[in-house]
């Protein structure tokens, strides 16, 4: 399922756009959902993010540079094939945010996200 959501816009179009709720996720207010897309409308993008207070934090995370090359230190086995897939200067600047969670989102029929997120699920499946 995962590999088919970037392809919501060519499946469904004519839409203004794609709210998307995994059924695992919960609103404790059900305006909450109208506000939700309310913002993405708005933005152009409403995502949740992956995090929760027991998750490890990526502040710990320390990098290390030798000889000009970034080394990412104090990170586990997802941060590892981060590092393999993308250049570790690009993770230590931007990569070690918190992630996105792809259950819960609304984008824009017209957003560049569906293109980048097209353009990372096809690299992925070659």
């Amino acid at each position: 399922m995962f590999l088919s959501r970037p392809s919501i816009p060519d499946v469904f179009s004519g839409y203004e756009g794609t709210v998307w709720i995994d059924d695992r996720a919960w609103f404790q207010d059900t305006d909450a959902i109208e506000d939700y897309i309310d913002a993405g409308r708005t933005t152009g993008t409403s995502f949740a993010f992956e995090t929760y207070p027991s998750y490890r934090s990526t502040q710990k995370v320390r990098n290390l540079e030798i000889f000009g090359k970034v080394i990412i230190k104090g990170t586990k086995d997802f941060f590892s094939k981060v590092v393999k897939m993308f250049d570790a200067r690009i993770i230590s600047e931007d990569g070690m945010q918190p992630m996105l969670n792809s259950g819960l989102f609304y984008i824009a029929s017209g957003s560049l996200v569906w293109q980048a997120w097209q353009e990372v699920t096809l690299d992925r499946e070659n």
